[in-house]
């Protein structure tokens, strides 16, 4: 898998704008090491100096010219198919290190019974080691798309290590077509699968495959993993363009020819499928500049000046994506800030700084929609936060709270997720008391960061009432004090197998808990939870409320998908969807499931 690259082409496939500016009043080695010469036979003569003598050079120690020993380090293994467990012959193996380590990586081609053998190699704290082969998905050792990346493989001095085993799962392919904006064949455009991943709780994008159009405009992707993946192609005429104001980044279009990647549709394939043929029309956008100022209100006739600010530009939605160019993006001394080179797309635009060292962070937020025009005056006015402040209660099997409080920290995320909105402040205080010190305006969740294992936010308490899963809204300049926030370690466990049907690659599935009730199908829901099963297939789930819940493994869905009632509606009426259990406080259930079925590779909407 590699990650979308900042080459003249891809800038405009980088992931998930998140730029963020500070500004402050004021400003308003070595080489590797290398064998010595054999030293050579002196001539007859009279015997060497001694060092230190008058006159004389120093003599050198035998030992320094001793050319250190040839490693002999060993890693092998073996590399079969996924499907049938058999060896596979004249599969690439790939391994490399650290340069200083590897110069250069070395390739292998597997023998008769799938075997290889690197052999002389330094010690090294992590060789990579990848396979490819022909008909089959690329995959490195302990990768597990979607969720798990390569795993790096530590060698000693002089170290054998056998046993290495890399299984290949047999490739899917993208067949289609892709047109101009007038109907004709479009011959030489880039054609990217991608699929997309969460990075730091941001969903972007990584290319898995890439192809160019023939002259009938036609394609095909090969070497895919299985799994779901989104479709995107470019024009290489605009790859490396400009106006007056400088380089100019053009977007993509998606499947099935749009350029909001919140509308594209995405791509669902199982292991050797080949997806239905595919065609889409080019659209050519031209980047939009965005320029905007930020201030604060007049107080008391004054404008306090900013001590420091950040402005960032993203998705209006937070389990969306944008791709967005992050190197366009500058401020300015006066506060005025421009993103460039922003591809079609709707878009916030959020602000916040603070005029008062650990004063009351200011909010500010600014909605736009862009299709190639720019916009010249997104001008925003910071306004001070909310404070909002309250207690944190345990409820323990033991009657103490956890030995470390350290990281815990009480957040209040906005209604779709995004964190933005509020000043990262609010850690335990002595007597267990919090206070978050700024809450933009809108409507916010109460929840918990950095909770030990086994411990999980089992209540939000608000003059009485229960507001653990509505949200409260906020308005600018309140103080909002008496929240209580229940931690508990009594988690419930929810575990068990997947089984799947026939061999099959059972870590690129997702395992998805959720509530029968649809009441709790909502964004940042405690009772929704994903994950990946292990090479074995067992997977878990902590901290989910007690409750009805089934379970359900499929390649349809992801992270960003716990956010939509229909995508659970839909899971209930599947087959293989677990039968409803009921978990109780403390419990630990075991379900096992098999994959659900599917009938169709493309699923239509996000």
């Amino acid at each position: 898998m590699r990650h979308l690259r900042s080459t003249p082409r891809l800038p405009r496939l980088a992931a998930f704008l998140a730029v963020a500016v500070l500004v402050t009043a004021a400003c308003g080695g070595g080489s590797a090491a290398r064998s010595l010469p054999p030293a050579p036979v002196p001539a007859a003569g009279p015997p060497p100096a001694v060092a230190g003598a008058p006159g004389q050079a120093a003599a050198v120690a035998p030992e320094d010219l001793t050319p250190p020993p040839i490693p002999r380090g060993v890693l092998a293994g073996r590399v079969t198919a996924f499907s049938t467990n058999a060896p596979l012959a004249r599969a690439r193996v790939i391994l490399s290190s650290d340069p200083a380590v590897l110069p250069f990586p070395r390739v292998l081609l597997t023998e008769a019974d799938g075997t290889f053998r690197f052999t002389d190699l330094p010690a090294s704290d992590g060789y990579l080691l990848t396979v490819t082969k022909t008909g089959y998905a690329p995959r490195g050792f302990g990768e597990a798309p979607p969720a798990v990346p390569p795993s790096l493989i530590p060698l000693g001095q002089d170290e054998v290590k056998e046993g290495v085993v890399v299984q290949l799962a047999t490739q899917v392919s993208i067949t289609g077509r892709v047109l101009d904006e007038d109907g004709t064949p479009f011959a030489g455009a880039f054609v990217e699968a991608m699929r997309a991943v969460f990075d730091g709780g941001r969903r972007t994008l990584v290319t898995v495959a890439e192809a160019i159009t023939d002259d009938r405009g036609e394609f095909r992707l090969v070497g895919i993993p299985p799994g779901q993946y989104y479709l995107s192609a470019f024009d290489p005429a605009f790859s490396n363009v400009g106006d007056k104001d400088g380089q100019l980044f053009y977007s993509p279009t998606f499947y099935p020819g749009v350029v909001f990647p919140d509308e594209a549709t995405r791509i669902t394939l199982d292991q050797g499928a080949v997806s239905e043929r595919l065609e889409f029309q080019l659209k050519i956008i031209r980047p939009a500049r965005v320029l905007g100022s930020l201030t604060t209100p007049l107080e008391f006739g004054v404008v306090k000046p900013l001590l420091a600010a950040a402005v960032i530009l993203s998705p209006l939605r937070n389990d969306q994506f944008s791709l967005f160019t992050l190197s366009q993006a500058a401020m300015n001394p006066d506060n005025s800030f421009l993103f460039a080179n922003v591809p079609p797309g709707r878009y916030r635009i959020q602000a916040r700084g603070e005029t008062e060292r650990e004063g009351v962070t200011r909010f500010s937020v600014f909605t736009i929609s862009l299709d190639g025009g720019d916009r010249l005056n997104a001008d925003m006015t910071l306004s001070q936060g909310a404070v909002v402040s309250g207690i944190v209660e345990w409820d323990t099997t033991t009657g103490r709270p956890p030995v470390s409080t350290d990281d815990i920290v009480v957040r209040m995320p906005m209604e779709d997720g995004n964190d933005f909105g509020d000043a990262v402040t609010g850690y335990l205080q002595p007597g267990d008391l919090w206070s978050i010190n700024g809450v933009m305006a809108g409507r916010h969740y109460v929840r918990v960061d950095g909770l030990p294992p086994g411990w999980y936010l089992k209540r939000v308490e608000y003059r009485g009432a229960d507001i653990t899963d509505v949200t409260t809204t906020f308005e600018y300049d309140q103080v909002v004090p008496d929240f209580k926030v229940v931690l508990s370690n009594r988690s419930t466990v929810v575990r068990g197998f997947v089984t799947p049907r026939g061999r099959d690659d059972v870590q690129s599935y997702a395992v998805v808990a959720f509530s029968t009730s649809p009441l709790h199908w909502t964004s940042q829901s405690r009772y929704t939870q994903l994950t990946y099963p292990d090479a074995l297939g067992r997977y878990e789930f902590r901290g989910l409320p007690p409750g009805n819940y089934v379970v359900a493994a499929t390649r349809e869905v992801d992270v960003s998908d716990l956010s939509d009632p229909q995508v659970f509606d839909g899971l209930l009426r599947r087959e293989g969807v677990s039968s409803p259990f009921s978990l109780r406080e403390s419990q630990v259930w075991r379900q096992d499931v098999v994959p659900l079925l599917r009938t169709r590779s493309v699923d239509g909407g996000r």
